[in-house]
């Protein structure tokens, strides 16, 4: 929570709403009873010969016609904040300047300074602002009406200096009191909102997550169950032995189709339950791509994609994991084999930049991505908007997947696409990775 002096503007503007509120709600009432003091101490006017300027007559008729206004203002004007701010200040300078006449006349009648107490008490529970202007307010009126009491009218400071000191000091405290409750229920009731938001974002997400999977698995199981069917009847139908074969790739795509997609779950649901431990040791960034490429160029063949590491410095090495480095190039390069048609094209280069990061820079000339799908990725360490990449094909889950183990071996990823122009991720690798 903030400090008590110091405010952001939602709580101002919360606090502003509020004042509108209580202005609405008691400057009509307030008014009203300027009006009938105005009535009760007409007949003595011999009490107010002393006060020439603050002659309480006048103060309480004043009062009544100020706060009469100032309803009619709050009530009809709606939208102009400068107006409804300045309507604020002027009921509470105006509430100071009458409980500083009526303290006059509460000394001279020997009653002391109720009316004083009494505005300091509506004002620390009615108005809503900078805990440090509510403070000064109060000290300084307080200033203000021992100076005039005892200067100007020459009453006994021992009167009613206890009587001031202890309003005031009763007042500062409730204001300090009412300001720390009043912060503590908007941000708990803020956090509890944001808390509402963030859930209901979530099962938004996970309902069209699962929509998403129930689709992306129900299809290849369908393929898988419809040609196996075909292989178990394939004397009767004299189906030949190439369409057996034919059907037994269909099923072996399904099912690897399928593992690919659970793989994808599983790491996810690693990734978000902490599960992933990192153990940085130094790696030849050359020869460890050129191997994982071996292993990826036969989906390439078929394909016939031409898949290259173009450049790479020799000796380059970095600190970091081996098994997540080679999950993240692998889940990349076959993101980019997957959506390069037959006959594109896959590169990587590696950059060595100021000795302190090597970048893998992958390159296709695939369908390219949406600026959407571009946020997502760069933004997925957030864990709300992890859970997928939504449209994706698949569970879109890939590049999500490769985005925080990025982030947990201390490297970033950016990405440069446009749709039906190809796409180019760049990963950026510290070169000397600790784990913290």
């Amino acid at each position: 929570m903030n400090s008590f002096f110091k405010y952001d503007s939602d709580y101002l503007e919360h606090g502003h709403l509020l004042n509108v509120s209580s202005l609405k709600r008691f400057s009509l009432p307030v008014s009203l009873l300027g009006f009938l003091i105005y009535n009760f101490a007409y007949g003595d006017s011999s009490l107010y010969e002393r006060f020439a300027y603050l002659n309480p007559l006048k103060m309480s008729f004043t009062f009544g016609c100020t706060f009469l206004v100032i309803w009619c203002v709050v009530m009809l004007v709606k939208e102009n904040v400068i107006i409804q701010k300045t309507a604020i200040w002027i009921a509470i300078f105006s509430a100071f300047a009458f409980s500083c006449a009526m303290g006059l006349i509460g000394l001279e009648n020997r009653e002391g300074i109720i009316t004083i107490s009494i505005v300091y008490l509506m004002v620390s529970f009615a108005i809503t602002t900078r805990l440090g202007y509510l403070i000064l307010l109060l000290v300084v009126n307080a200033g203000i009406f021992y100076f005039v009491a005892t200067a100007v009218y020459g009453f006994p400071a021992t009167y009613f200096v206890i009587s001031l000191f202890s309003s005031t000091l009763l007042g500062c405290l409730i204001c300090y009191s009412m300001d720390k409750q009043r912060r503590e229920v908007f941000y708990s009731h803020k956090k509890l909102t944001e808390n509402m938001n963030a859930l209901n974002k979530a099962l938004d997400i996970k309902s069209t997550f699962l929509g998403h999977m129930s689709h992306e698995l129900r299809t290849p199981l369908n393929a898988i169950i419809g040609f196996s069917d075909l292989i178990q009847n394939a004397e009767k139908m004299k189906v030949s032995q190439d369409k057996v074969k034919e059907y037994a790739a269909h099923i072996n795509n399904g099912g690897t189709h399928l593992l690919t997609l659970v793989n994808d779950i599983l790491d996810q649901n690693k990734l978000e339950a902490g599960e992933v431990t990192v153990q940085v040791e130094e790696i030849g960034v050359c020869e460890t791509i050129d191997g994982y490429l071996d292993e990826l160029r036969p989906i390439s063949s078929n394909k016939k994609q031409e898949l290259d590491l173009v450049s790479c410095a020799p000796e380059t090495k970095i600190h970091t994991d081996r098994r997540i480095f080679k999950q993240i190039i692998y889940n990349l390069v076959s993101n980019a084999q997957k959506y390069t048609p037959e006959k594109g094209r896959v590169t990587i280069n590696i950059e060595k930049r100021n000795g302190d990061n090597v970048d893998v820079i992958v390159k296709d000339t695939g369908k390219g991505m949406r600026q959407e799908l571009i946020d997502q990725i760069e933004n997925s360490e957030i864990l709300l908007q992890s859970h997928f990449i939504s449209n994706a094909e698949g569970t879109g889950l890939g590049l999500i997947i490769v985005s925080q183990l990025l982030h947990r071996i201390g490297a970033n990823i950016k990405v440069k696409s446009a749709v039906g122009k190809g796409t180019e991720i760049r990963l950026e690798f510290p070169v000397n990775f600790a784990v913290n």
